[in-house]
């Protein structure tokens, strides 16, 4: 498993490239690695990623609100309590994101290197709309996520 900078995820610009990167950055199964093309979704058997054209489109094909396993090591208990309320008005944490320390992201690029995330690192299910990892799902799925990036100006 290789740690990869939050900086350094290309945000989506067209359906292939979200599809992608949903196989890229979050957990996925299929016959062999290569040709994977199922989205692990709690309480889901099957979500076939080539019928999906958004984050939102799993609203449609699940009972409850869909949670996903991105490939990130975090322990929502390292939020402190002054971080949350600083960021809960913006819902952006992407300043817990860049904190390698903390928000570890991974590239997995093979069966047992999955395998070895899903024992060795605090996977967990991550509800679509996880207000804590918002920015991630903006930033690894861009306007498939379902969300619009706030964009704060400073006032003088």
């Amino acid at each position: 498993m290789k740690q990869i900078k939050y900086e350094d995820i290309k945000t989506p610009k067209t359906v292939e490239e979200f599809r992608e990167n949903l196989k890229k950055y979050f957990v996925c199964t299929g016959n062999d690695w290569s040709t994977r093309n199922e989205l692990m979704v709690q309480d889901k058997n099957r979500i076939l990623i080539n019928e999906l054209n958004s984050l939102s489109d799993l609203y449609n094909k699940c009972l409850s609100v869909p949670s996903i396993i991105p490939y990130v090591d975090f322990d929502m208990n390292s939020i402190n309590t002054e971080e949350i309320l600083s960021m809960m008005d913006s819902r952006n944490f992407e300043d817990v994101m860049k904190d390698e320390s903390r928000f570890k992201i991974y590239d997995i690029d093979s069966r047992e290197s999955q395998s070895d995330f899903m024992s060795k690192s605090n996977a967990i299910w991550s509800g679509i709309d996880n207000q804590i990892y918002r920015q991630f799902y903006i930033k690894t799925l861009g306007d498939f996520s379902g969300y619009v990036r706030n964009k704060i100006k400073d006032v003088a």
